[in-house]
């Protein structure tokens, strides 16, 4: 959960149902980011999906979103409505290269 006082919204990390609820400071629901499916699809808020979506960070109107079971970095611009994603592929990492071999 993130609040945004200044603003009068609270952003509610909805990791049950995969979205991003955005509320006022009194609890009325103002937009939901995502679809609801399960996935890593970029676009519009109401066909962006996530998995999982728990950490949340804002800076101006760029909401970043920890889409934490696709292993991704996420943005939402507010301002628009437009997910995207700027880090991670969808695939965690399973190994990591140390002193020229794989471990």
């Amino acid at each position: 959960m993130l609040a945004d006082a200044a603003r009068d919204r609270l952003f509610i990390s909805d990791s049950g149902h995969n979205r991003i609820v955005v509320a006022s400071l009194a609890g009325t629901v103002q937009q939901v980011i995502g679809s609801g499916r399960e996935g890593l699809i970029d676009g519009p808020a109401s066909t962006a999906a996530f998995y999982q979506p728990q950490g949340l960070a804002i800076d101006g109107d760029t909401l970043y979103v920890a889409d934490t079971e696709n292993h991704a970095i996420r943005t939402v611009d507010l301002a628009t409505g437009t997910v995207a994603t700027i880090a991670g592929t969808g695939e965690q990492a399973m190994a990591r290269a140390s002193a020229g071999r794989v471990c």
